[in-house]
């Protein structure tokens, strides 16, 4: 009897230990989460705080006020994101046709789309609240890395022989680019979206009579030539 009751006491001590060591880890998980969310967090409102930084804002209210509507931007496309991604693993899991998964897919990535241009709009109507047209231009500019000034002074200093049609047509193309480039939730997709819009432009040129491979080697050996002297 004392055996047995010691084989038992043993047993659930022992079940006891798996119990604790389950819990722990289980708050260890929880917590590492946390952390990261917070990471996160701080990461995203930082980004906006530097964009809310080249506006020049005095009202420390109105400064706060712009750096949570922006974060909030980012917040919401990387959930999008993240629901997205969620739901097409489980259209995946939910089926093997493939037609019948790409045909599901098709319409999520339809949805997803028009709830983030209607999400922008409003994103829009927010900065115009109290934002300058010259300002809403800069939290553009910071959202997309600074690609449209960037690539337009590029294409300009390219090809020096560009007329003003081109370079206008040029730089509405990129203002598109950088619009819709907004809505990214990655580095990786905004500057996929301003390499899209420049293809595009590429073949404009083309069709114009550029040789844009030419037109580049010869831009590059004018920018080594600037470099040395």
């Amino acid at each position: 009897m004392k055996i047995a009751h010691l084989k038992s006491g043993c047993h659930d001590v022992k079940k006891l230990v798996s119990i604790l060591v389950l819990f722990c880890i289980t708050i260890s998980i929880k917590a590492q989460q946390v952390t990261n969310t917070d990471e996160y967090n701080k990461v995203i409102r930082d980004r906006a705080a530097k964009i809310v930084n080249t506006l020049e804002i005095k009202n420390q209210q109105v400064f706060d006020e712009y750096v949570t509507i922006i974060a909030d931007q980012y917040f919401y496309l990387n959930n999008q994101q993240q629901n997205f991604e969620k739901a097409k693993a489980g259209i995946k899991e939910s089926t093997s046709d493939k037609l019948l998964q790409e045909q599901k897919i098709k319409e999520l990535q339809e949805k997803k789309e028009s709830d983030i241009n209607q999400k922008h709009q409003g994103y829009i109507q927010l900065l115009q609240k109290k934002l300058t047209a010259d300002q809403i231009e800069k939290v553009k500019d910071g959202m997309t890395y600074g690609v449209l000034k960037n690539t337009y002074n590029g294409y300009v200093d390219m090809i020096p022989a560009l007329t003003a049609t081109q370079k206008k047509k040029i730089y509405d193309w990129l203002v598109e680019a950088r619009e819709l480039a907004m809505d990214g939730e990655t580095s990786d997709a905004k500057h996929g979206m301003f390499n899209k819009y420049k293809g595009k432009i590429n073949n404009y040129l083309s069709a114009e009579g550029y040789n844009i491979a030419e037109e580049r080697k010869l831009w590059q050996e004018r920018l080594n030539a600037r470099k040395k002297g």
